[in-house]
């Protein structure tokens, strides 16, 4: 079960996987306010990825995503 949950989790852009990761840690030591800041960040940051553009590209496309980390 852990190995199908990494496996789906790594099948992800890496970019926004390792922003969840990041996230996450931020999450435990931060108030909510402070986190749903670096959140929104985060977002920004990742909507203008060539890996964003790829999923939206893919789903419209109803094809798997191919993710380069960019």
């Amino acid at each position: 079960m852990a190995l199908g949950w990494a496996g789906e989790i790594a099948a992800n852009a890496p970019l926004a996987v390792q922003a969840m990761k990041r996230l996450f840690r931020a999450g435990l030591h931060e108030d909510f306010q402070s986190h749903t800041h670096h959140v929104l960040m985060q977002l920004v940051h990742l909507l203008g990825t060539a890996d964003f553009a790829e999923g939206i590209a893919s789903f419209m496309e109803r094809r798997p995503p191919t993710f380069h980390g960019r």
